[in-house]
This record gives C-alpha cells, structure tokens and sequence, in this order.
C-alpha cells in the first residue's frame, strides 16, 4: 500500500522509506540492539501500510516482543524503554550521517512514525537566493570576476557545516583523544570465576567496545583492542585509553581509585562519592542472576595517573559497564551533561554517576544523578 497522502505531498515513495529504513538498522547505532532494530521495523512498517492509528503500546508489545495484552503499562514497561532507545538511537545515526535523504522521526508522545524528506539545496536553489541584478555587459576578460560570489557563499556553507558538525558536545567531548596522533586503546577485562581468570569477556564490555569501535570509525580515528593480561602502564603511559570494566577490570579500579565517584566492593558492591558517602547500590543483582538496576561511572581524565587522556566506563554488574559508555558516545546525553558544565568544561576532568534499569538482559537508557567537573 502507499503511505499516506501527507507523505506523498512530501514526494515520498514506500522504497524511498524502506531504503533509509535499511540503512538505519544496518547501522553501528542499531546493530547492537535486535530489538531496536524490530521496534523500528514494526512501526516503519504499520505507517507504511495505513495502519499508524492501530500503533499502540499493548499492539506493539505483542507483536514485536511477544507480551501478551496485560502486560504492566507502568513508567518502566518494556514497549516505552524501547522507544526511548530508539529515539537515543535514531538521534545518534542522523548525528552520524548528517546527508541522510530521508528522517524517520519517533515523536514524543505515541508510537507512529513520521517521515521527512531533507534534500539538500541544489545549486538553482542556492542561486535563486541570491539578489537579481542584471549586470552591465563585460568582457570576457572580467567575466571570472561574476562566479566568485557564488563560490565564496558556497566555501562559507561548507565551512560552516563542518564547524557545526565538530563542535557537536560529541566531538568536542572526544577532542582531547581525536587530537592525539596515537592510536586509542580500547581495553576489555576477563572475566573471572572463584578468583581464577577465564577465557571470557563481559556482555556490557563487549558490547561497550564495540560502539566505540564503531564512532572511532566513523571520525576517521585509530584504535587498538586490549584484552585481559594484554593491557600494561607502559601502553596507558604512550596512548590515549578507554578502560571498560567495572570489578572485572584491575585497571578500572587503579585508576579510578582516588576518584570523587569510586566502585567499592567491602562486602557489597557500590558506586560512593567519596565526599557526601552516599552510596548507589545495583538493585536485585543475587548471585548468577540478573540486576534490577545498575549503577556506574563514566569518566573523562585528561590527567590520569598515566599521563594521557584516559576515558572510563564501569559498572557495578556488566549492564552498568555498557550503560556507562553508552553515556560517553550519546551526543543526547552529553548534551543535557555540558548544557550545565562550566564554561570550560573542554579543559577538565569529567567524572558522572549513571543509572539504568534492566528489562530482561537489555540495559535501559542511562540516566545521569550526578556528576564532576574539576
């Protein structure tokens, strides 16, 4: 069927939608997440077929996650979890591919979709909003002379467009790192079992490197994996580094440890900010089960104990690991965070603390209680 008149005044096709469909779920934004990923098919899919009014919470909860119809519609069901992520989500990729044809936007609010075309001025378009003065005939000798407006609007505009895109809280964030010629370090600890360390590696940690790999290849940066014992101070001395990991990881808790937010394990697992001692502690979390809730720590040291710029993202259990880095790559997120930094947040240390509900095996968006800069 074709999408609705509204969208066809927009001079939208259906494989016009479903092209820009399948390079969104195709991306590093989603594919880490299959259920983002059939969240966003499912509703895509209902507008595209006329049923937009039919997109309810209960409808989608059955159909794409197979709850059944009394499923709680409370503030942390499932079905509005997923929709905030695929929000987050659909916010990192357009931050990611500015150039893309076509939005596919979620609005607050309800679950259909809205589709926009965003095209690009062409160069009539951009002409035709330039003054119309005829000129007085010239030779050909001067005539150059006429195309150089035009081709210093254009150098301004891109100009422009590229200065917006890097002073994005994201890049600006990162600068530090995207400055420094050398290769970023991402580290994964092993896990371990009765003290004895194992030939595994968390899901929060794994799933945490893998985004990062993910922006790095995107900003055009260099990156090298470090795994378990493969990790020494002499790299972290040489090297910007990303430390993921929470108790897992003997390099989170050395160079975290004189930190205002501190992972603690004194008989129970914490998150302390060492100056209030008030304590944020994983909610549910029982020995080979999941959490509730999670708490973690996400930091920006420009000068750690290392001497280089060092980032952090560690968890009390592995889901506050991957909510934690989830923060560091949000442009969203680190929006809200630097909306209330001070002026020149660029040039400190960054230290906040984050929490996250876990629905399944799935973290939620985190959310930030507090934060650090000095």
């Amino acid at each position: 069927m074709p999408l609705t008149p509204q969208n066809l005044e927009l001079g939208l096709s259906r494989d016009d939608v479903l092209s820009q469909l399948d390079a969104i779920l195709s991306s590093a934004s989603f594919l880490s997440s299959k259920r983002c990923q059939d969240f966003l098919r499912y509703i895509t899919l209902e507008a595209l077929d006329g049923r937009s009014e039919a997109i309810k919470e209960r409808t989608i909860a059955l159909d794409v996650f197979g709850r059944g119809v009394h499923q709680d519609s409370g503030e942390d069901s499932l079905v509005r979890v997923k929709a905030r992520e695929v929000r987050k989500r659909l916010a990192a990729y357009y931050e990611a591919v500015p150039d893309a044809p076509i939005h596919i936007d979620l609005p607050l609010g309800g679950y259909s979709p809205r589709f926009r075309p965003v095209s690009a001025p062409s160069a009539a378009a951009v002409l035709a909003l330039q003054p119309q003065i005829m000129p007085a005939p010239v030779s050909g000798r001067n005539r150059r002379w006429l195309f150089l407006p035009v081709i210093a609007i254009t150098a301004i505009a891109m100009f422009s467009y590229w200065l917006s895109r890097d002073a994005s809280p994201l890049n600006r964030f990162w600068r530090p790192v995207l400055g420094n010629r050398e290769p970023l370090i991402i580290f994964v600890p092993m896990l371990t079992d009765h003290g004895e360390i194992t030939d595994r590696v968390g899901v929060g940690a794994a799933q945490a490197a893998a985004h990062l790999a993910a922006y790095m290849t995107r900003v055009d940066h260099a990156y090298v994996f470090k795994v378990g014992a493969d990790l020494s101070f002499s790299d972290l001395r040489r090297q910007p580094s990303v430390l993921l990991g929470g108790f897992s990881s003997f390099w989170t808790l050395e160079m975290s440890r004189n930190l205002r937010f501190q992972l603690l394990d004194e008989g129970y697992r914490r998150v302390l900010d060492a100056q209030t001692k008030r304590e944020w502690l994983p909610v549910g979390a029982r020995p080979h089960n999941y959490a509730d809730e999670d708490y973690g720590i996400a930091c920006r040291l420009l000068d750690s104990k290392s001497g280089q710029v060092m980032m952090i993202a560690a968890g009390t259990t592995t889901f506050g690991t991957q909510a934690a880095a989830e923060l560091l790559l949000d442009p969203v997120l680190l929006a809200g965070v630097v909306k209330n930094a001070p002026p020149d947040w660029e040039s400190k240390n960054f230290e906040a603390v984050i929490h996250t509900s876990i629905i399944g095996a799935t973290p939620g968006p985190p959310k930030v209680v507090a934060t650090y800069f000095w």
